[in-house]
């Protein structure tokens, strides 16, 4: 993933043990902006999701609804 300034910016504010789930964070929601928006463009405030990972945010197990 080629990573703009404001990614490694907020990429570095981060302790290194944080730094591989705010990446998988960051693919996640740019996948969702992709289903979800209709110009399809990946718009991702990174400062958000550091401050959502450093709060906690843990990627975890979905179980489908049926």
């Amino acid at each position: 993933m080629a990573k703009s300034q404001k990614h490694l910016y907020a990429e570095k504010s981060l302790p290194p043990e944080l730094k591989d789930i705010f990446n998988a964070l960051v693919l996640e929601y740019e996948a969702s902006c992709v289903r979800h928006t209709s110009d399809h463009r990946k718009r991702v405030n990174y400062n958000i999701l550091a401050d959502l990972v450093r709060d906690g945010w843990r990627k975890t197990e979905v179980v489908p609804k049926n």
